[in-house]
């Protein structure tokens, strides 16, 4: 893959991450267009050859998502729900959400529960290609059934000491988790056929983060070629999680350091959380964990 691709995914991926969390302002193509820095209709036609829809079905379900998160965890009318995520007619919220979701947003609360899960794997596994591979007529359902006790057995493994990022560019990412985010350099090395370079938390000595980026020797020019596409089209996953004593104090900070959030600071039942992404696409959560114990009823419910 071409830089060019990779920068104009990454541009893409900016005006997602747009609608993202700004889905219930109005957002018309053009607005769009000007973040991914493209002409209106080159806009459409790339953004669905990209993420496999149209910018106006992806915003209108991103809206639902929203919707569905509101049905289930606040007592906001349906009328009123509709108007906050920025639809603009009852009639089209109820058929869009029935469309995408497989049933209306009264018989989703009805059924629905709080998701035990945190809010971008919610809004991942109800992406469209997901919801298509379940069906049409498939509502959507996240049950926890058990909960495991949390020990250290006596085993072979101890604990985590590095987890593998990939990056397009080393340097720019130390500007980016060290410089904005606040880690610090572990180890910086050149051992002739790649660079070992690891960040960690400040402070927290046995856990680092390798900031890779992908090609020879570890992989070939094609397989590096690949992993690119994807890390650009921010499609690499859940990359990166870690904790605060004050997410929203966290967040004020970052945005004014121009980090780009993907979700403003949201309360959940672990904690409030926000997402963001780093330069080349690589999705972060900031969790400020709740105090005490997480206590919630892990009962199966009745599937629709």
């Amino acid at each position: 893959m071409s830089q060019a691709v990779e920068e104009s995914n990454r541009r893409l991926l900016r005006a997602r991450d747009a609608m993202d969390r700004e889905f219930a302002q109005p957002l018309d193509v053009a607005r769009l267009a000007r973040i991914a820095h493209v002409a209106e209709a080159h806009f459409i036609r790339t953004f669905k050859g990209t993420f496999g829809e149209t910018p106006h079905r992806y915003l209108q379900r991103r809206r639902v998502e929203r919707a569905m998160f509101m049905l289930r965890e606040t007592d906001s009318s349906v009328t009123e729900i509709c108007f906050d995520v920025g639809f603009a007619s009852l009639g089209t919220f109820s058929r869009t959400f029935s469309a995408i979701v497989g049933e209306t947003p009264s018989a989703y609360r009805r059924r629905g529960r709080p998701i035990e899960a945190p809010t971008c794997f919610a809004m991942a596994w109800t992406r469209r290609a997901v919801l298509e591979k379940r069906g049409a007529t498939t509502a959507i359902s996240f049950v926890v059934t058990h909960v495991l006790p949390r020990r250290r057995p006596h085993n072979m493994l101890s604990s985590i000491n590095i987890h593998g990022v990939f990056v397009l560019d080393q340097d720019e990412a130390l500007d980016f988790y060290v410089g904005k985010l606040g880690f610090e350099v572990a180890n910086d090395y050149d051992l002739g056929f790649m660079r070992w370079l690891t960040i960690r938390v400040p402070g927290e000595e046995g856990r680092e983060i390798l900031l890779e980026k992908p090609g020879p020797p570890a992989m070939d020019d094609a397989s590096a070629a690949q992993v690119r596409e994807i890390l650009t089209k921010g499609a690499t996953g859940y990359a990166v999680g870690v904790t605060t004593g004050d997410c929203r104090k966290t967040y004020d900070e970052l945005l004014a350091k121009g980090v780009e959030f993907t979700q403003e600071p949201i309360e959940r039942f672990y904690g409030t959380d926000c997402g963001l992404r780093d330069p080349f696409g690589n999705h972060i959560r900031i969790v400020q964990p709740a105090t005490g114990p997480i206590v919630f009823d892990a009962a199966e419910f009745a599937a629709s």
